[in-house]
């Protein structure tokens, strides 16, 4: 999926969530983010990385790049191979291994959009 940033000033989430967590917490940004467990795989425009199950991603800027107003920034979800890709360009590119959902539920691709600002 390609996702433009229209406009971005605060901070921008993307990647794949399990419905569940996402609908329990009626669309709001987790605040266990940090944690493992949450259901997310998700990548935000300052550079951080959120993991479920690898808690070594969480706010770790430095494995992966950032994002701003005008970029346009790919999310490539594989499940055959168990990974979420992100890329801005051929040479900004983030991968991030995941976990197969858990039976009878999926993932799909979600966004948190934090300020009134921002806009994809």
């Amino acid at each position: 999926m390609k996702i433009r940033i229209n406009s971005c000033t605060g901070a921008i989430y993307l990647g794949i969530c399990l419905e569940g967590p996402v609908r329990s917490n009626m669309f709001i940004v987790p605040k266990n983010l940090c944690n493992v467990e949450h259901g997310h795989y998700v990548f935000r425009s300052t550079g951080s990385a959120f993991s479920d199950t690898r808690g070594i991603f969480n706010l770790d800027a430095s494995l992966t790049f950032s994002f701003v107003t005008g970029d346009i920034v790919t999310c490539t979800y594989k499940p055959v191979d168990n990974k979420l890709v992100y890329s801005k360009s051929p040479t900004s590119k983030f991968e991030m291994e995941i976990e197969p959902p858990p039976k009878g539920q999926y993932y799909r691709f979600c966004s948190y959009l934090l300020y009134g600002g921002d806009e994809i």
